[in-house]
Formats: C-alpha cells, structure tokens, sequence
C-alpha cells in the first residue's frame, strides 16, 4: 500500500494544477482566433464577387505569371510586415 506524505500530496496538486493550468491556456488560445468560414475562387467567381472583376489565379502564361507575382508582392509584404509586428 502506497502512504502519502503531505509533500507528495502537494507535488500531485501542484502537478494537477500546472496541467489545468496549461489546458486553460490551450484552449484561451484556441477562442481567440475562432475559425472562419471561407469560400473557394470557384464560388467567388460564380458569385461575381466585386462585380464580376474578380478572377482565380492564371499563370498560363509568363506574362501572366509575371503580372500574378506583381500583384502577390504588396500583399506578402504587408503580411510578414504584420508577422514582424506580432
């Protein structure tokens, strides 16, 4: 039969709250930043979003490709800008 001191019984409940403590964390972590639904281009495009100006991705071409990656660079720097910032 196991005896329990009172300084093992204080190391269990330190544990048993470090854990609960730990598992608030986790889950604090996971309501901050609740997912969010998101429609595909496909759905975008058939809706007209933005009056029909948006269009899926086309790298068919090289000059399409070079245009793409124009368009992407504004918006990869001001999310690793934000990135930075965090």
């Amino acid at each position: 039969m196991l005896k329990w001191t009172a300084h093992a019984a204080a190391a269990h409940a330190a544990a048993a709250h470090a854990a609960a403590a730990h598992a608030a964390a986790a889950h604090a972590a996971a309501v901050r930043a609740p997912p969010q639904l998101a429609t595909g281009p496909a759905d975008l495009v058939r809706a007209e979003v933005f009056g029909g100006l948006f269009a899926p991705v086309d790298r068919s071409t090289p000059a399409e490709a070079r245009i793409e990656d124009r368009l992407d660079l504004p918006f990869d720097c001001h999310k690793c800008q934000a990135e930075q910032r965090r």
